[in-house]
């Protein structure tokens, strides 16, 4: 990158960093929207290119309404900020309403061993003794010092009638118990083409693999899974994060993330 483009960028920088702070003052539930008035002192490119050094912006109820010298703030010193200001940080490539999901379900990342997996369950379901179907996310028997896919037998002795579907780290196996398999209809007979419906010694073992995985129709409790996003939508801005590219979604889901944007009360 030669000189040129690289002040062009960095102008292009400053620019945003003006606007997104506006953007986080308005939606984050950090002290700044607490504020009636504040000044950030900062250097920074107005939409002119125009350089503005030593300077600040005065935010009034989340919106910035001055830009200026230091004579500002001379009116509210208390209520100075001095730092970085960087742009609203953007994910091309994430997985948003999973990451909402996962929220309530029983997370299974990093386990040691299927016998881990159980422990973590049993916790799990004493704490969400309502749920009527238990999700978990984020085993994986590479992991574990038996590396062949567990099979259902103890999670059907815990969850004898509760639903419980496991999914792989990667998402491409599940393991559920007994019960969802009869919810679902799932038997010896079940064909799916590109997946495996594990079989041993002829017996379901709770292992779908792949298209499989299709078989298993989660059931969306459209409620908790608002009050999810929202709650998802604070930890991204807290980070920073101000706009998400969701990697894969169904009609249904994007229509329901378009109603929660259209009421305002999704504003990621």
């Amino acid at each position: 990158m030669n000189k040129k483009e690289r002040n062009i960028r960095m102008k292009i920088v400053g620019v945003y960093s003006t606007l997104i702070i506006s953007l986080l003052c308005s939606c984050s539930k950090s002290p700044i929207n607490d504020r009636s008035q504040l000044v950030i002192r900062t250097k920074f490119l107005d939409a002119s290119f125009s350089e503005f050094s030593n300077s600040e912006i005065r935010i009034n109820d989340g919106v910035i309404s001055e830009i200026g010298s230091s004579e500002v703030s001379s009116d509210f010193e208390d209520s100075v900020l001095t730092g970085y200001v960087y742009p609203g940080f953007i994910d091309a490539h994430c997985h948003f309403v999973g990451y909402a999901k996962g929220l309530t379900e029983a997370n299974l990342f990093a386990t040691t061993s299927f016998e881990e997996v159980l422990e973590r369950l049993k916790d799990f379901g004493a704490a969400n003794p309502s749920l009527e179907v238990i999700y978990g996310r984020g085993w994986d028997q590479n992991d574990w010092e038996d590396q062949s896919f567990p099979d259902n037998s103890k999670l059907n002795v815990l969850f004898p009638d509760v639903p419980v579907m496991l999914t792989r780290i990667d998402g491409h196996a599940v393991l559920v118990n007994n019960k969802a398999l009869e919810v679902y209809n799932i038997d010896q007979d079940t064909k799916v083409e590109g997946g495996i419906i594990e079989v041993k010694n002829g017996v379901l073992t709770g292992v779908l693999v792949d298209n499989a995985t299709g078989l298993i129709e989660e059931k969306v409790d459209l409620d908790l899974l608002k009050s999810n996003l929202l709650t998802a939508e604070q930890n991204c801005f807290s980070a920073g994060l101000t706009t998400l590219d969701d990697a894969g979604l169904n009609l249904s889901m994007i229509l329901f993330l378009d109603s929660l944007q259209k009421s305002e009360e999704l504003k990621i």
